[in-house]
């Protein structure tokens, strides 16, 4: 025998209505929503009665706008095919704080950056978004240190603007770029020109030394003195 759609009964209008609505007004103000949050309105029913509830939900954070090259520069490395979108070190990490203070994958503004670090041809853009980009006006810290991978690692900020993980970001010259010939352990604490790779490392986005972001130049293919 066909079972009858189930159907929930509706509100009588009039005074059941308006108390219904003052009811879920009332929740709404207990509930204390604040902004970047949502209400949820939900239906319980129950043969004619029918209750309201309304549920706490936060709102997803919105990703940052991606950042937009006015300006565009040729690589200096002969390895490098692709143009470098000239930009600064606070649009590349975006605005966006994460709970351990650094930038975010969704505030970047040239999320995603490249999906290989170590590619020896990495794309020059993902999904439209370039993925080269030179920084000027930066300083370095000391590049001495190689890491086990032969890697050289420093730190890269931009001094115009106050220390923090917002204004710095990690950086490595992987050990194809650094056995090349030509290049230059580049000096630290002076103003420099660099260019190199976006890419996002999710494994350190909770390290000191990473800045607590995964954004970093990798690999940094180029310098020059400002």
């Amino acid at each position: 025998m066909p079972h009858a759609p189930l159907s929930v009964p509706r509100p009588a209008p009039g005074s059941r209505a308006r108390r219904l609505t003052a009811i879920c007004a009332a929740a709404v103000a207990v509930a204390g929503l604040s902004l970047g949050e949502r209400a949820v309105t939900g239906v319980l029913a129950s043969g004619p009665e029918q209750s309201r509830v309304v549920a706490r939900v936060a709102a997803p954070a919105q990703p940052q706008q991606r950042a937009t090259a006015t300006a565009t520069s040729a690589s200096w490395n002969p390895k490098v095919s692709c143009t470098a979108a000239v930009t600064t070190l606070g649009a590349v990490l975006g605005s966006q704080r994460g709970s351990s203070g650094g930038a975010t994958f969704a505030g970047g503004g040239f999320r995603p950056g490249v999906p290989d670090r170590r590619s020896a041809t990495p794309p020059c853009t993902v999904n439209g978004v370039r993925t080269f980009v030179e920084l000027r006006n930066v300083v370095l810290s000391s590049c001495s240190s190689i890491n086990k991978d032969g890697d050289w690692t420093c730190t890269v900020r931009d001094p115009a603007k106050p220390a923090g993980d917002m204004n710095r970001m990690h950086i490595e010259t992987d050990v194809k770029y650094r056995k090349s010939a030509g290049w230059s352990q580049p000096p630290g604490n002076v103003k420099l020109h660099l260019q190199g790779f976006v890419y996002w490392d999710p494994d350190h986005t909770g390290a000191k030394w990473h800045n607590h972001s995964g954004w970093e130049m990798h690999s940094f293919t180029a310098w020059k003195r400002a």
